[in-house]
């Protein structure tokens, strides 16, 4: 379980750490206790979500954008341990405290706040004159449906696709801004 999986700038991102992640994920999750070594797959993506994790965390720092206090993150912790039984073998596992695993579940609620905060602020407005010309381009994909039919569906489509490309755009800027290097490949 030792090496290293990732930099992100001068910060060195371990194996371990992969996999504690990973285990603190599913727990939160509802996934229950995983400290099983993943497969190849299964940690180049758990060290991408890592890292992700990590670039905004430095984000949410350098605007000092954190609104998740310590006491809801124990809460939520305190909650988890209350639903799963075999929590104590994350801890023992990985040789990680309570404290650090509230500290991660801390970061994983801060992150998931600060996300749907960003995906808010990268939801486009979409004019009729768009939805029109998409109906347009595309009408062998509605089969005799009306353009007033389809026009919310279209609406939400060309709002996904946007944010989606603007979330890739940022991504590529954090990835860059904090110097990230994936030693496993993956996403």
């Amino acid at each position: 379980m030792a090496g290293t999986a990732a930099a992100l700038g001068d910060t060195i991102l371990t194996v371990q750490e992969t996999y504690f992640f990973r285990a603190i994920r599913d727990l939160v999750d509802g996934n229950g206790v995983n400290v099983a070594p993943a497969g190849q797959e299964d940690l180049k993506k758990a060290v991408s979500r890592l890292l992700f994790e990590e670039m905004v965390m430095g984000e949410i720092r350098s605007l000092k954008a954190a609104t998740v206090t310590r006491a809801q993150a124990q809460a939520r912790w305190n909650g988890l341990k209350s639903n799963e039984k075999r929590w104590g073998l994350i801890l023992k596992e990985f040789s990680r405290t309570e404290g650090e695993a509230v500290e991660a579940i801390l970061r994983r609620m801060e992150v998931e706040l600060y996300l749907s905060k960003k995906v808010e602020t990268l939801t486009p407005i979409i004019t009729d004159g768009e939805i029109e010309r998409y109906y347009q381009q595309n009408q062998s994909r509605f089969q005799g449906e009306t353009l007033e039919s389809q026009r919310g569906n279209i609406r939400t489509l060309l709002q996904k696709l946007r944010v989606e490309r603007s979330l890739e755009e940022w991504i590529r800027f954090l990835r860059d801004k904090y110097a990230v290097v994936n030693l496993l490949g993956g996403g």
